[in-house]
């Protein structure tokens, strides 16, 4: 596989019909000895109403957080042919900020693609298309103040109008009050791109920028597709966290099970490349084009090419290759089949930095899965965005054959067989940052959609799983069963962080989606709907025809309707005032929190902190990885370990990052000394060395840690900045042990020091 770069590419694609396969699962964790938290309701016992009655409509009510604590809510009224999208905003409280919710949009006959809304300098910025000109749907935007005021007037802006359909790609906020739109536009080939300032005036060239020409993309044909988008997944946008944006996109020959579904663009062979660039808001090239040789027809046009944006603004393109045929076929009841994507494949992934560097070595693959070896594998997984690399999700199924209810030709319900993966076991594997697998870690399975959404800024990521309450895996009515959200938080090094099996999460009970956003500080925001019973005759029930919709059948003329809630969730680790031997009061508190807010410390199961235990170096080494975000690569480090007396130690993983990041040091004659209590010298030493703290600062001595000292220079530029000040005599007392709240002070105030928080 060859890596290059080109600064004149000209590429050709085509857009796969894909059906994304969902699989089943419920986790089951135990690490005994490890005292566990949970999440804790922070918006009272039930969240917050923020609409009653809203038709069900099946798209997930999305949660977008602005920068001072306060969320975003936005959700889709449909009723007929009008659609409306309304907004509301919460206080880091869960109060209602406004007094009513503000409609966006609303669109009679005309709203096609999806309408992503995105924070912007304070406001909320939402995006469409509708029809209002009595001719094929144009763009039109809508930006809300901070206090719920309509910035463009009623109706929105036009962003473009012309003679297309045109479909909603992409929107970015350029992080200055405006945005960037991406669009399809079916009478011009490709797609355009727009930027608008705060006043929704266009910032590029007035009818779009023609993404297929700056980025050297040749179309062989433009076909109508009303309503649909022959793109599809081959061409990515993704915000870059910087005011900018990536763009992704691959000359890859669709497999056979998906040519004949694509009416557009084609190319003319199988093995090609995936393309990169990175704009920034002037509509200007941040470096040449990157591109990367890909061998192979993807496995799963899903997983074919995809783009992703870590926590440091970099970008990961993943695709599968398969050995062998693209997918499985397996026949149905009936006229039916399921395809399922080749699980005997290749996983790659490539990260570019910012600056449009190669990070990783892609010339093998990250993970070699073998579908012959394991013939009950159906699914390849997925690769989810870490802070600086993925973590891949392996999920081991079978099949399983269950009773589902639905429509049959003559619209009268009818129950058939259907074969359901049901996944028995899944496989994390986590990619550091320097593109090396750093751990794995096998779970059992048995019944639940899972999702994994990771917190960029802490490191940590959550394991979302949906359980089931009632007897049918898949309800078709409300009365059947309704959905359970159960969580588990893994750290970054693998570790569960909450009780064995993870833990139901309080009153959130309903239809869920994909719909967990991290809040940066160990806890998360999560929304639901909950869904009432439809009301209808059961007699004609047996005879009339019934439509399909999100969660089940329903008769002509209803629709479900459903109130939604909103809820924030704190770690009980690190809530204020939860130590019960501690107080707000105490010299250490906001130390204690946090560390606890970063999850470098936590508390013991009886809810006590004990502030006056002393440290050891084990203990200290993971406070300082973890708070200090070291990240070196652990199989390098660890065998640096073998045959010492921390290779087999339960902190392990922490002190092979700390050695290999040269803070923890050995003792003349060998050995590690993994349990021996840290001394006050030592503390200082190892953050001293782990923040690369100024040489240039005057160290300021204490009365009792001389010049000759092993630790004066540590400890003397510890107290230039601040870190420590050592006690009422003026002395310091090196020889000393740490305790825990004076290890927190001298971590928390390390980070403060350095700009890390």
């Amino acid at each position: 596989m060859n890596i290059f770069l080109r600064s004149d590419v000209k590429t050709k694609y085509r857009r796969p019909a894909v059906f994304l396969l969902e699989c089943i699962l419920i986790i089951a964790l135990s690490l005994p000895g490890i005292a566990f938290g949970a999440p804790v309701p922070d918006w009272g016992d039930n969240g917050v109403l923020i609409a009653q009655n809203v038709p069900e409509s099946g798209e997930m009510t999305q949660i977008i957080p602005d920068e001072k604590g306060n969320v975003f809510v936005t959700w889709f009224d449909r009723t007929n042919t009008q659609t409306k999208l309304y907004v509301q905003k919460l206080g880091s409280d869960g109060t209602l900020l406004w007094s009513q919710p503000v409609l966006a949009m609303d669109v009679k006959n005309g709203a096609f693609g999806m309408t992503p809304a995105v924070e912007s300098d304070g406001g909320l910025i939402a995006v469409w298309t509708d029809n209002r000109n009595k001719r094929k749907p144009d763009v039109f935007a809508q930006k809300i103040d901070g206090n719920g005021n309509k910035l463009w007037g009623d109706t929105g802006k036009p962003v473009y109008v012309g003679p297309g359909m045109q479909d909603i790609r992409a929107l970015v906020s350029d992080d200055v009050g405006g945005a960037i739109i991406v669009w399809r536009d079916d009478e011009r080939p490709g797609l355009y791109m727009q930027r608008v300032d705060g006043t929704c005036n266009p910032q590029w060239q007035a009818d779009g920028v023609s993404l297929n020409d700056f980025c050297g993309i040749q179309v062989d044909d433009n076909q109508p597709y009303y309503g649909g988008d022959m793109m599809g997944d081959w061409i990515n946008v993704q915000s870059d966290g910087l005011g900018g944006f990536y763009l992704n996109w691959s000359d890859i020959k669709p497999n056979y099970m998906t040519e004949p579904m694509s009416t557009g663009p084609s190319q003319a062979k199988q093995d090609g490349h995936s393309f990169l660039l990175r704009v920034n808001r002037n509509c200007e090239k941040a470096w040449p084009v990157v591109t990367v040789g890909i061998k192979g027809v993807p496995a799963d046009m899903m997983m074919g090419n995809q783009l992703m944006v870590t926590g440091d603004n970099s970008a990961i393109i993943a695709w599968s290759q398969p050995n062998g045929d693209p997918y499985i076929v397996k026949t149905m009841e009936g006229d039916g089949y399921s395809a399922y994507p080749n699980p005997d494949a290749n996983l790659f992934a490539v990260k570019v930095t910012p600056d449009g560097k190669l990070a990783w070595d892609t010339s093998k693959p990250l993970i070699t899965m073998s579908g012959e070896s394991n013939p009950q594998m159906y699914f390849q997984g997925a690769p989810n965005v870490t802070k600086e690399g993925l973590l891949y999700s392996l999920p081991t199924t079978r099949m399983k054959k269950q009773d589902v209810r639905e429509p049959g030709p003559d619209g009268k319900m009818r129950t058939v067989k259907v074969d359901m993966p049901v996944v028995i076991s899944t496989e994390f594997v986590n990619i550091d940052g320097t593109g090396k697998t750093t751990w794995k870690k096998m779970v059992q399975g048995g019944n639940s959609y899972p999702s994994i959404i990771a917190d960029l800024k802490t490191g940590d990521f959550f394991l979302m799983m949906t359980e089931y309450l009632g007897d049918n895996p898949i309800p078709m009515y409300p009365e059947q069963g309704l959905y359970q959200m159960k969580l588990q938080k893994f750290d970054v090094t693998g570790t569960a962080l909450w009780q064995e099996g993870g833990v139901n999460v309080a009153g959130v009970i309903g239809i869920l989606g994909g719909n967990l956003i991290p809040d940066g500080a160990g806890g998360f925001y999560t929304a639901w709907r909950k869904p009432k019973p439809v009301e209808s005759d059961s007699a004609a029930a047996t005879s009339e025809v019934v439509k399909e919709v999100y969660y089940g059948p329903v008769q002509p003329g209803q629709m479900p309707k459903s109130d939604i809630y909103v809820q924030h969730f704190l770690d009980d680790g690190k809530l204020a005032n939860t130590w019960t031997d501690m107080s707000a009061q105490d010299w250490s508190f906001d130390y204690v929190e946090g560390l606890a807010g970063v999850r470098a410390i936590g508390g013991y199961a009886d809810g006590s902190f004990k502030p006056s235990e002393d440290v050891t170096r084990a203990e200290f080494a993971k406070m300082a990885v973890v708070a200090l975000g070291i990240f070196d690569d652990t199989s390098t480090a660890a065998a640096s370990l073998k045959g010492t007396d921390a290779e087999h130690h339960w902190a392990a993983q922490y002190i092979a990052k700390a050695v290999g990041a040269g803070l923890l040091k050995g003792y003349p004659g060998g050995g590690l000394r993994p349990d021996a209590k840290i001394t006050r010298a030592e503390a200082s030493t190892m953050v001293s060395r782990a923040k690369n703290l100024p040489a240039d600062a005057a160290p300021q001595g204490f009365s009792d840690v001389s010049a000759k000292h092993w630790a004066f220079a540590s400890i003397g530029v510890m107290k230039t900045l601040g870190v420590v000040s050592g006690y009422g005599d003026g002395t310091f007392r090196p020889s000393g042990n740490a305790t825990r709240a004076e290890a927190a002070k001298m971590i928390y105030k390390a980070l403060k020091i350095t700009g890390t928080e």
